[in-house]
């Protein structure tokens, strides 16, 4: 897969999962992942988002190292 597309897809995992946190604090919700705070149970909306967060910080490290480490 291409390098920038993973930084990509991390970066943009990454922001919307912390910034549906950060929201979720304050008891605002951030459109796309309101589908979870919704429907599910917040322990699982919560596990979702720092899912993203982790997923995108991965993602973004993988995408960032050199080819011939990867």
């Amino acid at each position: 897969m291409n390098r920038i597309a993973l930084v990509v897809i991390g970066f943009a995992l990454f922001i919307m999962g912390f910034l549906a946190l950060i929201l979720g604090f304050i008891g605002l919700g951030l459109w796309p992942i309101s589908f979870f705070d919704e429907n599910g149970s917040p322990i699982v909306a919560f596990g979702v988002k720092m899912l993203m967060v982790v997923l995108g910080l991965v993602l973004l490290y993988i995408g960032r190292m050199p080819p011939e480490e990867a």
